[in-house]
């Protein structure tokens, strides 16, 4: 027989508990108890952080716009203040609302200049509020100095004749 459960007191704890027979000469049943809790539960409560879209592209000039959702973990409402790291050089960023009151969202808007440098950037959105260990979720951002070209169709010709009625289009990379 066994048993595992958590503690109604703190809802933090494990207790453990089992019966189980050890190898001596004669019958010897024997139980053992036993607890144990996972690092950083608490029940006092937080907030959490979620981001959407997890990646966006932009061709600069342009902004970026994220949705920053904090959420509310057992009723916590400190204002939770934002911020972020890891932006490309010569961008600006914005949290509207800032700080914001969980549960709620603020829209985080990225900046792009058109003299941003082209790549892809992780950027991690951060929370901090009293009462609370700080939290962050990341984003990712990838920059384009250009649009693509112009598209050339290869295949089939202008004006063939005899295609089939679904024909299969190419085109040169762009």
């Amino acid at each position: 027989y066994s048993d595992l459960t958590v503690d109604p007191v703190d809802d933090c704890t494990f207790w453990y508990t089992t019966e189980y027979y050890a190898t001596t000469s004669s019958f010897n049943w024997r139980t053992r108890i036993g607890n144990f809790k996972f690092p950083g539960c608490s029940t006092s409560g937080t907030f959490d952080l979620a981001a959407t879209p997890a990646s966006q592209a932009v061709c600069a000039p342009d902004d970026a716009l994220y949705t920053v959702d904090v959420g509310s973990v057992l009723g916590f409402t400190n204002p939770v203040t934002l911020s972020a790291t890891g932006n490309p050089p010569s961008t600006t960023l914005d949290f509207s609302p800032n700080p914001v009151t969980p549960p709620g969202s603020s829209l985080f808007a990225v900046a792009v200049p058109p003299t941003a440098a082209e790549g892809t950037y992780a950027i991690t959105i951060s929370g901090s509020a009293s009462g609370s260990p700080d939290h962050s979720t990341g984003v990712e951002l990838s920059i384009f100095a250009a649009a693509p070209g112009t598209v050339t169709l290869t295949a089939p010709a202008d004006g063939a004749t005899n295609v089939a009625l679904r024909p299969a289009f190419t085109w040169t990379a762009a």
